[in-house]
């Protein structure tokens, strides 16, 4: 959450533009955040054209005999069985998937686990703390200003409900889920 993860995203989708490589660009359609078919990094709000996909089954059906790159953002908001459509993709193109490894309550996230036991590189990117500017580790969610609860569900949006906001902490600054 805001450590530039899609913005690595989009490096790899230009270099491999460069390198007329054939590439696929998916992010999950519940991410709300922008109507447009596109990922997009808050810095600078560059964008990159994506396909958005409710199940990631659907992935399959756009991978072509040029696809030479798949590119998954918000991974951790996809359905469990993205690890398995991620490792038939590898059969045939280069994988990069962004996405948080930890929930608000800094849990491991959807099915981040299994994706980073399955990555041959890991890159992990902290952002600052939005409260007091250390490298951040957590991401806080807030309802109505307030740290949210333990019980309340994962996987809401940024944007999706009203009174929830996320925030980049460090472990001084986090305050877990009760």
């Amino acid at each position: 959450m805001k450590s530039a993860k899609t913005l690595h995203l989009i490096q790899a989708y230009l270099h491999a533009q460069t390198a007329k490589k054939g590439m696929q660009v998916f992010r999950p359609a519940s991410d709300v955040r922008h109507l447009d078919p596109v990922i997009c990094t808050r810095f600078g709000n560059v964008c990159v054209p994506a396909t958005l996909v409710g199940q990631c089954r659907e992935m399959l059906a756009h991978i072509t005999p040029e696809t030479r790159l798949v590119l998954i953002d918000e991974a951790q908001f996809f359905d469990p069985e993205l690890p398995a459509v991620v490792q038939e993709i590898l059969f045939q193109a280069d994988v990069c998937v962004a996405g948080l490894d930890l929930d608000f309550r800094a849990k491991p996230f959807g099915s981040m686990p299994s994706l980073l036991a399955m990555a041959d590189v890991v890159h992990k990117y902290a952002p600052v703390c939005e409260l007091c500017g250390n490298m951040a580790r957590f991401t806080q969610r807030l309802t109505r200003g307030k740290p949210s609860r333990a019980n309340e569900p994962d996987g809401v949006i940024e944007g999706s409900v009203a009174d929830i906001i996320y925030q980049a902490r460090c472990h001084s600054c986090y305050q877990a889920p009760r």
